[in-house]
């Protein structure tokens, strides 16, 4: 006999797994899989060449969310075509820091409409980049301008609209479009026209003869002073070879001078010697004369009157004999000092014999 299957067993098996699908699928929920988006919408008035539904929207280069749909409006106020670029950001790509207070109050009081509106007048701008060079993909980027205008379309959209600015191939191609090329071309044209007058002019001809006589006149200085350089540079080399020739016959006659002259003073020295002996012994034998002639005056002053004649011409004689010993003794020092004056004479008081 079959064992019966217990159906309240099964029963509960396929409720738990009901019960735990839920439960993951709640989990998943909660982390990517259904996250609420915020979802905008740009217009801009140039090419969107390049940019497709996916492509990345970013702020300062860290991507926030991606595009999910363009499409071509035709603005009947304004008789022209916008393209349409609307793009979602995802829940959590940018995260608030702050006190708890702040977040909270900033959660609960303003919208994402009205916080985006803020960064908007902070200067919130998006424009268009390009995001591969080989494959010339774009992207939307957000950036902060706060020196250019809120430009809005304004047109009436489920979506919240954020301003936009041109790319910068717009921009560029914009630029030369507002350039006035045929001006452009003309003012070259008469600048080169100009040019051409003023080179073939009689006065730039004048100009261009004068510059090179003058270019000429520079040359023949040039070589002029080159020349006479080389002249007064071998007139240098032979002065110098000169000089270098007759100049040790020179010191060797200063030399030979000198030592004779040597020679000569040591020769007198040896002569004066003995005079100079010979003199230094009357002086002294003087001295000691003098010294009896004053005793023997000191004995005769007591024999005569210091008013008698006699006495007066022996003082007189005395005081010459004095100064001639005085000159003597100058005489021998000079000579001692002096020997070459034997033979030269003394010199005068102005350098002269």
């Amino acid at each position: 006999m079959a064992k019966r299957i217990n159906t309240t067993l099964i029963g509960a098996f396929i409720v738990g797994a009901i019960t735990l699908l839920v439960a993951v699928i709640l989990a998943l929920g909660g982390s990517s899989l259904f996250k609420e988006s915020d979802h905008f919408v740009l217009y801009f008035s140039g090419s969107v060449k390049g940019l497709g539904i996916g492509a990345p929207v970013q702020l300062k280069g860290v991507t926030l969310g991606k595009v999910t749909a363009i499409n071509l409006v035709y603005d009947l106020e304004n008789e022209s075509f916008l393209n349409r670029v609307a793009f979602e950001i995802t829940e959590g790509a940018i995260k608030v820091c702050g006190s708890p207070q702040k977040v909270k109050a900033l959660s609960e009081e303003s919208t994402m409409e009205e916080t985006v509106d803020k960064l908007v007048e902070d200067g919130l701008r998006a424009k268009l980049k390009i995001q591969s060079v080989l494959t010339g993909q774009l992207l939307v980027a957000f950036d902060f301008y706060p020196e250019t205008p809120i430009d809005r379309v304004g047109l009436k959209d489920e979506l919240h609209e954020l301003p936009t600015l041109p790319s910068d191939m717009d921009a560029l191609e914009q630029t030369l479009e507002n350039l006035d090329i045929g001006g452009l071309v003309d003012s070259i044209k008469n600048a080169a026209k100009g040019f051409d007058t003023l080179v073939n002019s009689s006065s730039m001809q004048t100009l261009a003869a004068n510059l090179n006589q003058t270019l000429a006149d520079y040359r023949k200085l040039a070589d002029d002073l080159k020349t006479e350089t080389r002249v007064m540079l071998a007139d240098a080399r032979r002065l110098i070879k000169t000089t270098e020739t007759q100049i040790p016959p020179m010191a060797q006659g200063i030399t030979a001078t000198a030592a004779d002259l040597k020679k000569t003073i040591i020769h007198l020295d040896q002569q004066l010697q003995p005079v100079m002996t010979s003199i230094e012994a009357a002086v002294v034998s003087a001295d000691q004369a003098f010294d009896h002639a004053d005793a023997m005056l000191s004995n005769m002053a007591y024999l005569s009157s210091e008013e008698s004649t006699l006495i007066y011409r022996i003082n007189e004689t005395l005081t010459e004999t004095r100064k001639a010993a005085h000159a003597l003794a100058l005489l021998a020092d000079y000579l001692n000092r002096h020997p070459e004056a034997l033979l030269r004479g003394k010199k005068a008081e102005g350098g002269t014999k």
